[in-house]
């Protein structure tokens, strides 16, 4: 018998085989930007990932996750550390980008988060 987080998983699994592209990708980019920068760097973290976390209802009890919500502090470290720019469509982009900050910018961008303003406000 599977145990109840496998279940969700082969349901969450079935959502992206199944979904419209533009739906799994959306939920693709949150899911990949949920685990975080692969560095102890905590100032990236709890301005991108756990803002992430906090905003999709993810409780700090979860695999003792860093989860807060977003401040005005946490969006200057964001664009401090990774400014953008508005590219030639008009779009607002990273202005050089890693790996780690293309993924919460892309979530942050889906989940319909600022990147350079506080999201404390913000409910999904």
């Amino acid at each position: 018998m599977k145990e109840p987080w496998q279940l969700e998983l082969e349901r969450t699994v079935h959502f992206l085989n199944t979904a419209t592209d533009t739906q799994s990708r959306k939920l693709w980019a949150v899911l990949t930007a949920l685990r975080g920068p692969d560095s102890d760097d905590n100032y990236d973290k709890h301005a991108t990932t756990a803002v992430i976390r906090h905003a999709i209802g993810l409780q700090q009890r979860v695999a003792g996750a860093i989860v807060n919500a977003d401040s005005v502090d946490r969006a200057q470290t964001r664009t401090d550390r990774f400014p953008t720019m508005v590219d030639y469509w008009g779009r607002v982009s990273l202005k050089s980008w890693s790996h780690f900050s293309f993924h919460a910018k892309h979530a942050f961008d889906v989940l319909g988060l600022a990147w350079d303003k506080d999201n404390s406000k913000e409910t999904l």
